[in-house]
């Protein structure tokens, strides 16, 4: 059986160790982070999310010849309540590990779509910056 899109990309994010000392609040494929989750969790002890990343799905479709491929969408979205500066840098690492790469025992083939920079979660009180990836894995 396959892996997830949004695990198989999780899983390379945390294999990552620069990576991973610049989100030192770490990697969830969980549906959201929220103050008071149980642990791990992203939070300091003043409920300030620390620098850290969450994957999640967003669409998939059948293509290729005879419907042979998904098309599944992955988004990261990467907080920080202190600032913009150690996302920026994650981000980027995160392209590094991820674009064009192949994840989940060879059968995902990962590409960077997009960025949304510059932005804010109010309900976190955390600085954000949103990566959207093509996962393309064949179905056999």
């Amino acid at each position: 059986m396959t892996m997830n899109p949004k695990t198989a990309v999780a899983q390379a994010m945390q294999s990552d160790g620069a990576l991973m000392a610049l989100l030192s609040g770490g990697v969830y494929s969980v549906t959201q982070i929220v103050p008071g989750m149980a642990a791990p969790h992203p939070f300091d002890e003043y409920g300030r999310v620390r620098p850290s990343a969450l994957v999640r799905n967003e669409t998939a479709a059948t293509t290729g010849p005879g419907g042979r491929f998904d098309r599944a969408f992955v988004v990261v979205f990467f907080y920080d309540h202190a600032g913009y500066g150690t996302i920026d840098d994650a981000a980027e690492r995160a392209r590094e590990v991820l674009n064009r790469r192949y994840i989940g025992n060879g059968s995902y083939e990962v590409r960077h779509v997009d960025d949304i920079s510059d932005q804010y979660d109010d309900a976190l009180l955390a600085y954000m910056h949103r990566s959207r990836y093509q996962v393309a894995r064949y179905r056999g």
